[in-house]
């Protein structure tokens, strides 16, 4: 006769802990929600000087070619490319709101919270190159209506790129554990 599988162990969290996870839950989505939007609508107030110094083409540069005339489609995609990593920043704190309520539930679902997390950083590391590109193609917009030679591709990495890239490994190894810790107990229950 073989032994009857047991039923995955419930996960019961700490209510100070699953209150916690449902306000992280809300903020995330908040904050997927507005971030875009206010981005863009900031970004939509800015002078093409100002579009310039976002683009990483500060210093003399602008002060010679700063008040030239953009075309409204070179803003526009300027806007698009500027605002794109933000969204896709946004796709991922949707995912990590997911991952937030997975852990709320009455039972804490870890291999859904894996899945969420691991989503999570994926897209946080396709958001921060993202930026990356993004940058460099509004640099080449915003300059390719001046003179040959004056031109600019302008490749900019900060040190918020890189904390972005250790986050997001941070999370990804963090939802490996989830799992192994969850087989586990699982394995445990078996033998109780």
């Amino acid at each position: 006769m073989t032994p009857k599988p047991s039923a995955p162990p419930v996960f019961e969290l700490p209510p100070r802990v699953v209150r916690a996870a449902r306000l992280l839950a809300g903020l995330c989505v908040a904050a997927a929600l507005a971030w875009p939007a206010l981005t863009l609508w900031a970004l939509a107030g800015l002078s093409p000087a100002d579009l310039l110094e976002r683009a990483g083409l500060a210093g003399p540069f602008m002060a010679e070619w700063g008040d030239a005339a953009y075309t409204r489609e070179q803003q526009a995609a300027v806007l698009a490319l500027l605002t794109l990593p933000v969204g896709l920043s946004g796709w991922a704190l949707l995912c990590l709101a997911r991952g937030f309520h997975a852990l709320a539930g009455p039972a804490a679902d870890l291999r859904q919270a894996q899945a969420a997390l691991r989503r999570f950083a994926g897209w946080t590391v396709v958001a921060t190159a993202g930026s990356v590109l993004a940058g460099t193609l509004a640099s080449v917009l915003l300059t390719w209506h001046y003179p040959p030679g004056q031109r600019q591709l302008a490749v900019a990495l900060s040190s918020a790129h890189f904390q972005a890239l250790l986050v997001a490994g941070l999370v990804w190894v963090f939802a490996h554990l989830l799992v192994r810790a969850q087989a586990v107990a699982e394995e445990n229950a078996q033998f109780v």
